[in-house]
């Protein structure tokens, strides 16, 4: 089955320096990505990641290097290395966060989110933002949490009008949904808007000298 060790010991190694690049915890980083290929973001917001195009052509060559390593069964050993490679982080994280995790490395966020901006007659907006969290851990977590810049809704984006550090707590073993409240004046805005609303929130989580950004 095996033609070339060598080869498939090199095509393994790839695959875990390319799993390391970016590696999805304990921050996402593909958050920000518009264009991405396999775990490497190829373009955001600034235009092209020179990071994940490299790690991009670097997973393509263990790929080749599988292949000219391999004797039999070449499509399904390289199907299946990929189906491992795609479930492997997440599978370590889930694992990790059941088991060793503490404090804010123990949350995670699906980004089941959204805020909903109101204005009344005379130029107040109500802006509302639900944000679920969920605490793999046996113990209560406590952090402060803030709102972070929003790629997706430039003329409402949230941090902008929710500033400020909220605090939460997340029981063990639990799930909470964080509830933020304000209210801005913004008079330009009457008579031009009637309401808004904003989903795929980015957030941080800060406990202490820790901090996440989901």
């Amino acid at each position: 089955m095996i033609k070339n060790k060598a080869s498939v010991l090199t095509a393994m190694a790839i695959f875990l320096i390319c799993m390391v690049l970016y590696f999805p915890f304990p921050e996402h980083k593909l958050s920000e990505a518009r264009t991405v290929f396999m775990s490497f973001p190829i373009t955001d917001s600034d235009g092209f990641v020179i990071l994940g195009i490299i790690g991009s052509f670097l997973y393509i060559s263990a790929i080749v290097f599988l292949v000219r390593g391999l004797k039999k069964y070449r499509i399904r050993l390289v199907l299946l290395t990929m189906f491992a490679y795609a479930a492997a982080p997440t599978m370590a994280i889930w694992l990790y966060q059941h088991t060793l995790a503490s404090g804010i490395y123990a949350l995670s966020y699906d980004d089941r989110s959204e805020c909903t901006f109101e204005l009344d007659g005379d130029g107040h907006i109500y802006a509302t933002c639900d944000i679920e969290l969920k605490n793999h851990s046996r113990n209560d977590v406590s952090f402060n949490l803030e709102l972070l810049d929003s790629t997706y809704d430039k003329q409402f984006p949230p941090e902008e009008f929710l500033k400020g550090s909220y605090p939460v707590t997340v029981e063990g073993k639990g799930s909470h949904t964080v509830l933020i409240e304000d209210e801005i004046d913004r008079p330009d805005l009457k008579g031009e808007f009637n309401g808004a609303s904003s989903g795929f929130l980015r957030i941080k989580a800060t406990d202490g000298d820790s901090e996440r950004r989901f």
